[in-house]
């Protein structure tokens, strides 16, 4: 596995995986407390490796092979502790998590993950070396293997044998697992990832997935005045609009910016259905809801609508999440009504009422 661990992980045990119940002889789970990379073989003790600050906020590669009695760590692909236990690895009939352990209060990873794979061999040293730069899924003795590049919807597909198809699910309060587009581990190029560590919503709101997508973001334009971004968006499913949610991470000047919201595609002449002057500086969070309800635009499936944002006057504007993929509105970011080069989308969830 692949983690991609933060150095802020506010009191956690930051959970990689497991597969356990927490009862006698039964399961396992990997996580990183404090300094250490810890593997809890229930009930026969704990085997640690220690992990130094480089570990953190890049990407690693760890292993745990059981070869009874002799328990190994390796991080990328260099054998770190070893250890004998008294007696065989016990079995668990719970599902599999990765990213959480659902009964452990904090226990949330908090960063990103990739590149899960589960063997039903004992994986020696030269094994590990071999393939933790890729894994050929038709391999004998992979139970399981998820990428976790899907990129959108709530499936994270097995691509071993058995196809133990995986759904991403609230890892605790306010915890909900995302995809995010990121320069992954051992590329140059950027990858689609599982972000453990988004908060997804406040209490008062519960996500509805347009176009079945959830999305984080590592990007962002400065949007200053007098230009005008306009976001066409392509609705994804039926429903009245209620809420736009951009992520704003700082707002300019007095960071007064304007929303519009448009029917249609907008052009900068285009008259808006509804405007409001938004002060960024007094958000206590990155991610803005937009409450458009009052409006009672009705879209249907492939429904266009766009919305704007603007600082009103010198000096004014702000700092927005976008993807440099094109993907996040389905649709295109207009500047003063042209293409924005290079092509790309800002970073928003859309709310509508079913």
């Amino acid at each position: 596995v692949f983690p991609r661990a933060s150095a802020s992980t506010n009191g956690r045990r930051n959970v990689i995986i497991s597969k356990s119940p927490w009862v006698s002889n039964a399961g396992y789970s990997m996580y990183i407390e404090g300094s250490s990379l810890i593997v809890d073989n229930h009930n026969k003790g704990l085997h640690t490796a220690v992990v130094d600050e480089s570990f953190f906020d890049s990407w690693h590669h760890v292993a745990w092979s059981f070869d009874a009695p002799v328990s190994s760590i390796y991080i990328d692909g260099v054998l770190r502790s070893s250890r004998s236990y008294w007696s065989a690895m016990g079995v668990s009939d719970k599902p599999l998590t990765i990213g959480s352990y659902p009964t452990v209060p904090n226990g949330q990873f908090a960063g990103c993950i990739c590149d899960v794979s589960i063997w039903s061999v004992a994986r020696t040293g030269d094994d590990i070396v071999n393939d933790y730069q890729g894994i050929d899924p038709s391999t004998a003795g992979l139970a399981g293997f998820w990428k976790l590049n899907d990129g959108s919807g709530l499936t994270a597909l097995d691509l071993g044998p058995f196809k133990y198809d995986g759904t991403l699910t609230g890892g605790g309060i306010g915890f909900y697992p995302i995809w995010v587009m990121l320069v992954g581990p051992l590329t140059s190029g950027n990858r689609w990832v599982v972000d453990f560590d988004e908060c997804c919503a406040e209490d008062t709101y519960e996500p509805v997935l347009d176009q079945d997508n959830l999305y984080g973001t590592c990007c962002s334009i400065d949007m200053m005045y007098p230009d005008l971004y306009q976001q066409t968006v392509t609705a994804g499913m039926p429903g009245v609009l209620s809420r736009i949610w951009v992520q704003i991470g700082e707002g300019f000047g007095d960071g007064i910016v304007r929303f519009s919201l448009y029917e249609g595609t907008a052009t900068p002449a285009s008259t808006p259905l509804f405007t409001q002057d938004i002060d960024t500086l007094s958000l206590d969070t990155e991610d803005f809801v937009w409450d458009v309800t009052s409006q009672n635009l009705g879209l249907d499936q492939g429904t266009v609508f766009t919305f704007g944002i603007q600082g009103i006057k010198n000096g004014n504007g702000a700092r927005v999440a976008d993807d440099q993929d094109n993907q996040y509105g389905d649709g295109e970011l207009l500047i003063n009504g042209a293409p924005f080069d290079p092509p790309r989308d800002l970073a928003f969830r859309t709310y509508v009422l079913e």
